[in-house]
């Protein structure tokens, strides 16, 4: 995000399906890899092959092409979107297949469902009107 721009954001909030994927796949800067971050999905994901069952620290594995940590596995994210009975989940979890960490793989879960592998990350809104641009 442009220093500049920051002061034109308000409120968090989660990021759409769109968004989330947008951002696993490294936005503008994508290299197309295998798995979110990586071809080598041992390098940027905690999943089933590599962890004892646990959610680890944040930013042990590598980023992904915008610098974030963890996109894939260590603990599935919930996104705002919905049926209304079910919400969408991406990323993998530590207890997640390798397949999983693949930036258009996507579960689901009740609304009211939690788990020590589902976590969340947040978006925020730029006000573009206020930008001038």
């Amino acid at each position: 995000v442009e220093r500049e721009l920051l002061k034109y954001v308000s409120g968090y909030r989660l990021p759409t399906e769109i968004e989330w994927e947008y951002a696993a796949k490294g936005g503008s800067l994508s290299q197309n890899y295998q798995y979110i971050g990586g071809n080598k999905v041992e390098d940027v994901a905690w999943f089933k092959d590599n962890t004892p069952f646990t959610t680890k620290p944040v930013g042990k594995k590598l980023p992904n092409e915008l610098g974030l940590y963890d996109m894939a596995g260590n603990v599935y994210e919930y996104c705002s979107d919905g049926n209304g009975q079910f919400r969408i989940l991406r990323g993998g979890g530590w207890s997640s297949q390798r397949d999983s960490m693949r930036p258009s793989y996507k579960n689901g879960c009740r609304y009211d469902e939690a788990h020590s592998y589902i976590g969340f990350r947040l978006a925020r809104s730029v006000d573009v009107k206020k930008t001038g641009r």
